[in-house]
């Protein structure tokens, strides 16, 4: 009597990967890690058919709902991977559902399981019609079946389905490295961290077949989660075999020519070794993994820790994996001179025009960072990596700098320039700070402003918050433990402001370093600007609070430094809507100085303010060809404003 098979299990091990290329084709002699494919046309699902037809357009609906399935098909060799890709026509990606389930000898099964869609996996490249499943472990098998599930869109759209093409892989390896390795511990120093090189987890194939390393030196460290499961399963004798499959999708089935990741950690802390090259201990190796690529090191935790991935239930990174991820940043980022607490250019950004540069136009990307923060089209490393991340940049900043203690400090005076502000300007706050101690205070990001000057430091937009915003991409600048800042917070009709803010602020929403090393004794003056709004037509009144923080640690007296600061509607309020022709003045006026960092990210018009009247022109509206130059001979840093009818 057959044994019952264990039940299908799904698993995600390509979420954190981007640009797909054509499918591998047969098994070359000696790549017996190289995926082989069978392609499935609409006829193949002849069982079982509900509701379904096969015409030589695809397979459809003969009713508002319907399913067919393949029959028992045989793979060219027995595997326990396998990846779907199908080309289909659909409204929603809930139209199409495959599910698969595998045998060992034809008749014993799995359980049917869903073959769910990866949109991390979306080629711009490719055409619309083309889908990508995430990676399922199917267990030792040599057979299996597919099933279509189809039904009609809520508008009415029918899908077809045309074709799908089945990938499948054996990754064991009977001389591969299968030590269990003990828990990884949190490093004493900065250097490389020990690893499972390519050739013990990997052999011979993946040492041959895998492309020439390309070099680019490192400035950004990019975590990932593989969305797999959090243990292994059946046939899986060690993290080795995961490590194999997602290297022999990445290299033949997607045509990287190598594992995308420069680093892969499982849940016990064992690191091992990525893209060819990624070891080397002076030159830093290009990977395949957050569409950027070029100036960043990406590290992937096996593991899912995010909700929605193939049922599988989201957890937090294992403290192993944690000390390995930071063991490993914390040598790269010493190596390099990264400060794990900034945002920096990075160049493979703003060549990576659909994803990266779209979501940072300016180039700039937190050093470190989860592998959404660099695109937002994906939800990888999950969200509980992404409530951790915080601690792991703080942990590389205390390895590379270790934090100073208890600082003495006192808040002298608090100064505004003005009580009342039209909306859209600037308010100007200087902090007069002494170090009442006997060390030196150290500072940290984001750098202050000039007395009266906007131009140099960091203005905040009101909406905006140091720790970052729920619903915009904006500058984060974490705590640093031990490090002094001046604070800025406030209410209007007793609600704070910094709704939108991401973590805890304190109810001061507004900081800045103090300038640089201040020294035991010294007295400074530190500046701080914020934009505020109002395109009401009533005056705003804000309570502005001060004060001095040591990041982590305390908050200084204020003594009470409150100030009331009125807004006034701006002069020109927006209209709320166009009727009739457009046909009125544009007046142009010259742009007040601001940072250009602060006007790279501004999206409300109210950010920016009018300066020196330029002159007018008539404009209905349309679109304007000034050539290379604008308006009235405007060069740069103008603004048009027109009031419509």
């Amino acid at each position: 009597m057959a044994h019952p098979r264990t039940q299908l299990l799904l698993l995600v091990l390509v979420a954190c990967t981007l640009v797909l290329c054509v499918p591998a084709g047969a098994q070359a002699p000696g790549d017996t890690l190289r995926p082989h494919t069978q392609t499935l046309s609409p006829a193949a699902f002849g069982a079982g058919r509900q509701s379904v037809v096969s015409t030589p357009n695809g397979l459809k609906l003969s009713g508002p709902r319907g399913s067919a399935e393949t029959s028992t098909t045989m793979a060219a060799a027995e595997f326990d991977y396998v990846m779907l890709r199908w080309r289909a026509d659909v409204v929603d990606e809930h139209q199409i559902t495959l599910h698969l389930r595998a045998s060992e000898d034809g008749r014993s099964w799995t359980d049917w399981g869903e073959a769910h869609a990866d949109p991390d996996a979306v080629d711009p490249n490719n055409p619309a019609d083309v889908h990508w499943s995430t990676v399922i472990y199917a267990g030792v098998s040599r057979f299996y079946q597919v099933r279509a599930e189809l039904e009609t869109g809520d508008d009415g759209s029918v899908p077809v389905l045309h074709e799908v093409e089945v990938h499948t892989v054996d990754t064991r390896r009977p001389n591969a490295d299968t030590a269990a390795p003990s828990l990884a511990q949190p490093s004493s120093h900065n250097g490389r961290p020990g690893f499972i090189s390519r050739a013990a987890w990997g052999g011979n194939e993946v040492l041959n077949k895998s492309k020439p390393a390309v070099w680019y030196t490192a400035n950004h460290l990019v975590l990932h989660h593989s969305a797999d499961a959090n243990s292994l399963r059946s046939s899986e004798r060690s993290w080795a075999d995961r490590v194999r499959a997602i290297w022999a999708y990445h290299t033949y089935t997607h045509g990287w020519g190598d594992v995308g990741y420069n680093w892969l950690v499982d849940p016990n802390g064992v690191i091992y070794e990525g893209r060819n090259g990624s070891a080397d201990p002076n030159r830093d190796s290009v990977g395949m993994h957050d569409t950027a690529n070029f100036g960043s090191m990406g590290v992937v935790m096996l593991g899912t820790f995010g909700s929605g991935v193939a049922g599988v239930a989201p957890i937090y990174p294992s403290a192993a994996a944690q000390n390995a991820v930071v063991n490993l940043f914390a040598w790269k980022a010493e190596q390099r001179g990264i400060d794990p607490m900034g945002t920096s250019y990075y160049y493979g950004c703003t060549v990576s025009v659909n994803y990266c540069k779209r979501d940072h136009p300016d180039g700039r990307v937190l050093n470190i960072a989860g592998h959404r923060q660099v695109t937002d089209h994906t939800s990888c490393p999950g969200d509980k990596t992404i409530e951790i991340i915080g601690s792991i940049r703080a942990r590389v900043r205390d390895r590379i700098r270790p934090p100073a203690g208890i600082v003495q400090a006192e808040l002298v005076r608090v100064e505004y320039a003005g009580s009342s502000v039209e909306g859209g300007g600037v308010v100007q706050v200087r902090f007069t700070i002494r170090n009442t101690g006997t060390e030196p205070i150290g500072s940290q990001d984001p750098q202050p402003g000039q007395v009266d000057d906007i131009t140099p430091g960091h203005v905040y937009d009101e909406a905006e918050c140091f720790l970052g915003n729920n619903s915009a991409e904006v500058p984060v600048f974490e705590k640093e433990t031990g490090r002094l800042r001046v604070v800025l917070g406030g209410t209007e009709g007793g609600t704070a402001l910094g709704a939108d803010c991401v973590g805890n602020t304190g109810g001061n929403p507004w900081r800045w370093g103090i300038g640089g090393t201040l020294q035991p004794g010294e007295q400074r003056i530190v500046v701080g600007y914020v934009r505020f709004r109002n395109s009401s037509a009533a005056d705003r009144v804000i309570t502005l609070r001060p004060g001095l923080v040591n990041e982590n640690v305390t908050y200084f007296s204020s003594g009470g430094a409150t100030h009331t600061l009125t807004v006034t509607p701006e002069r020109r309020a927006p209209e709320t809507g166009v009727s009739g022709p457009a046909g009125g003045e544009a007046a142009v006026y010259r742009l007040q100085p601001v940072p250009a960092s602060h006007l790279a990210r501004a999206t409300e018009a109210l950010s920016t303010k009018e300066g020196a009247y330029v002159g007018s022109f008539r404009w209905d509206g349309g679109e304007q060809n000034w050539g290379e130059s604008g308006p009235l001979g405007q060069q740069d840093e103008f603004v048009i404003a027109q009031t419509r009818p």
